[in-house]
């Protein structure tokens, strides 16, 4: 959402969060506007004005962004208002926003159907400053309080309305681009506190309308990020085209003291509510012709859910830190590229509720809960994904090839620590999309994966202490011991099993065959 705002306060136009420069160079008003309209064209759109010489500057009047959307879809049109651009006289410009700014949003469609609603900002303290040359442009901005607030209610009946109000305290802000055959734009911003509400109201059937409010707060925060763009523009019909001709978006966001809250109700029935809250959540994705990474750690996580629908039925607990991470190629490539999900979570503690669902008396021990998972592999995609305008094409052409083919998949780590029980494993297993007949449809894998479970056999008696009947109990770990062997080296109560697939297709657990 900061990166929203530097768009919006830059002129309320999208785009305007990529403005570029090198301080202490000469710029000139119409180098402004030229750089404005430049930036609003790389995703399709077009900026224009009526322009005038206004003492020493240029004045802008009737300022529109139109954009036609992909997919025949329709177009959008965003009404600007007026605003100024004026020459500092040290070969700098600054653009003057009114301090209460109301921008009119239209949506046309190419049935004739046409909605829209407008989109209002005040500011405190705001000041917006290029500098540098043509070729290097680089925007300043500060405001000590930023307000933005949008509110649709020409909309189509089912949706009925639509609202967004955005608060900013402290905000700083910065771009600087560099032109050529690639725009390059790296961004820093940074506000002291935001405070973000939704408000939607839907008709879904004769009961009345649902109506979803939700709260997004945080005090400080800060982050970067450096797009790349083709200078001829990006096509959305074909992102594949734009990646491969070296788009890049690369962008990190740390807040602190960050809150989430969500209520969904039908006239005066409360349907959901949910709430989440962290100490410190960051995030991090970067996306470029390699494919695409996705990133985020936490610490002192909460999160509680509610649905007085369905009683009893009352979630939440606490995580004292958690860490996430997701990587994957997007293009289609003759060769495999890295894929890979890390989950690192520690030290998460359930609800005296949420226990009580499953454990009325208090059986099982309610330590901590700890889960580790890191995989990685290698796949490669045999459809152009991105290219939505020829996909059906791209798939039908395929014939019998898979559209996605996996490589290879390793299991690096897995730890599992729960109820006085603890689960590990690693394995490793290779692919090969030539045989896809042993495995019904499947690549035939290659290779071995070994888990070990320490303290399992431990919970029998508890989890009859639960009410769970001992026969049922006893079958159970009966069935499991089958396909287990015990684990002497790593103690009392501590079992295996090694699942191993051969080049011929056979399955073997602990030596056994089963295929």
């Amino acid at each position: 959402m900061q990166t929203l705002a530097t768009r919006l306060t830059g002129a309320a136009i999208l785009g305007a969060a990529f403005l570029p420069g090198t301080a202490f160079a000469d710029l000139s008003t119409g180098d402004v506007w030229t750089h404005l309209q430049q930036s609003s064209s790389v995703f399709g759109g077009a900026l224009s004005a009526e322009t005038s010489t206004r003492g020493e500057g240029l004045a802008l009047q009737n300022v529109t962004f139109d954009m036609t959307l992909p997919f025949d879809v329709g177009s959008v049109s965003l009404d600007l208002g007026a605003f100024d651009l004026i020459d500092m006289g040290d070969g700098r410009v600054e653009m003057i926003v009114p301090e209460n700014s109301t921008y009119t949003l239209t949506y046309s469609g190419t049935d004739g159907e046409s909605f829209g609603g407008a989109m209002t900002m005040t500011h405190q303290g705001f000041t917006n400053i290029f500098s540098g040359s043509p070729e290097e442009i680089t925007f300043d901005q500060k405001a000590a309080r930023l307000d933005i607030a949008i509110e649709l209610d020409d909309v189509p009946e089912e949706v009925m309305g639509f609202s967004m109000n955005g608060t900013y305290l402290g905000l700083v802000g910065q771009s600087v681009t560099k032109s050529g055959e690639m725009t390059t734009s790296d961004i820093t911003f940074a506000a002291d506190e935001q405070n973000i509400t939704f408000n939607q109201s839907m008709m879904v059937d004769d009961e009345g309308p649902i109506t979803a409010a939700s709260v997004m707060k945080s005090g400080r925060i800060e982050g970067e990020m450096r797009m790349v763009t083709p200078s001829a523009g990006i096509d959305f019909t074909n992102l594949a085209k734009a990646l491969r001709e070296g788009l890049v978006m690369d962008m990190t966001t740390r807040m602190a003291d960050y809150s989430t809250e969500q209520v969904t109700s039908q006239g005066d029935t409360l349907m959901m509510a949910q709430s989440s809250s962290a100490r410190s959540y960051d995030s991090s994705m970067k996306l470029d012709a390699s494919g695409v990474t996705i990133s985020g750690p936490a610490e002192d996580f909460r999160l509680q859910m509610e649905m007085p629908m369905m009683p009893g039925l009352a979630l939440g607990g606490n995580i004292a830190s958690m860490s996430a991470t997701m990587q994957a190629p997007l293009l289609a490539d003759d060769s495999f590229g890295p894929v890979a999900f890390n989950l690192d979570l520690n030290g998460l503690t359930l609800d005296d509720m949420v226990w009580a669902m499953g454990d009325p008396m208090g059986a099982l021990p309610r330590d901590p809960i700890h889960l580790t998972l890191d995989l990685t592999g290698t796949l490669k995609h045999n459809v152009e994904w991105l290219d939505f305008a020829n996909l059906e094409t791209n798939i039908v052409a395929l014939g019998d090839r898979l559209p996605v083919e996996p490589g290879s998949a390793t299991l690096n780590a897995l730890r599992l620590s729960a109820v006085g029980a603890e689960i590990t494993g690693e394995g490793a297993f290779t692919f090969d999309a030539t045989d896809l007949e042993t495995f019904n449809g499947m690549p035939r894998p290659e290779g071995k994966l070994t888990l070990r479970a320490k303290g399992l056999f431990a919970l029998s008696p508890k989890l009859v202490e639960m009410g769970i009947p001992a026969e049922q109990v006893a079958q159970s770990f009966a069935m499991l011991q089958m396909f287990t062997t015990d684990d002497f080296d790593k103690g009392g109560d501590t079992h295996m099993t090694t699942i191993e697939i051969t080049p011929d297709g056979s399955v073997f657990a602990n030596g056994m065959q089963l295929q």
